[in-house]
């Protein structure tokens, strides 16, 4: 096991997905859903790599954006899952977004996600500070309800385990106004934590994707003009 910073999870989390060519927003909501996780203690980093994995060997895909601003969220390839770190931040936004719109958005779905985990700490983050809340469920092995209520984590139906061995799978997620009650969270957020430990071979996974985005060599780099170069009065 190696001892790893939560700012370094989520800055080599950021790194990665944006070495698949998504997004760097997406990268940045990525690397904070990484962080929260390594600091609740809930899943682990393998669900990133997985996830990178997937959209790197084509195996998942965006999702169709004509059904998405329906509040529908499918793969955009057949036969390809939906990438949970294409999806989440998208979702999370849409959900923001139609706050005030109306009822009628107030739910997504959305349809065979690689990595449910991924989207739950996705929605995590996006509930901090929010007015609202995030209902989340989906069903595979076993059935999942998560509330997720200013930054705290509640587990209405399933365990901490089942969060982490399930997927591909179809979500629901449902924006609510009251939070959990008579309900113990899972996990809240303390802040105090500043180190976690990571498998080194998921370590070692991850470290690839950062790798993509170094320049093949110093000298060349210099000479396009990558660095600080020299100037004048040096």
């Amino acid at each position: 096991m190696l001892q790893v910073s939560l700012s370094e999870i989520e800055t080599s989390i950021c790194k990665a997905v944006s070495a698949t060519s998504l997004p760097v927003s997406f990268g940045e909501d990525a690397g904070r859903a990484a962080r929260c996780m390594a600091e609740s203690g809930i899943g682990s980093l393998v669900a990133f790599v997985e996830a990178l994995d997937a959209l790197n060997n084509g195996q998942s895909t965006g999702f169709n954006t004509q059904c998405a601003a329906m509040g529908k969220f499918i793969p955009k390839l057949d036969a390809r899952h939906l990438s949970a770190l294409y999806a989440g931040p998208s979702a999370c936004d849409l959900l923001v977004s139609t706050h005030d719109v109306g009822p009628e958005y107030a739910a997504i779905t959305l349809e065979n996600v690689d990595k449910p985990l991924i989207i739950l700490f996705e929605s995590l983050v996006t509930s901090i500070d929010r007015t609202f809340g995030l209902h989340l469920s989906w069903k595979t092995q076993h059935s999942i309800q998560a509330i997720c209520w200013r930054g705290a984590l509640t587990i209405v139906e399933g365990s901490s385990q089942n969060l982490c061995t399930s997927g591909p799978a179809k979500m629901s997620i449902l924006r609510i106004t009251k939070p959990p009650t008579n309900m113990e969270p899972a996990w809240s957020p303390q802040r105090t934590k500043k180190l976690t430990y990571v498998e080194e071979e998921v370590w070692h996974r991850l470290i690839s994707y950062t790798n993509r985005l170094l320049v093949d060599s110093t000298e060349k780099s210099r000479l396009t003009g990558a660095g600080a170069g020299i100037t004048d009065t040096d």
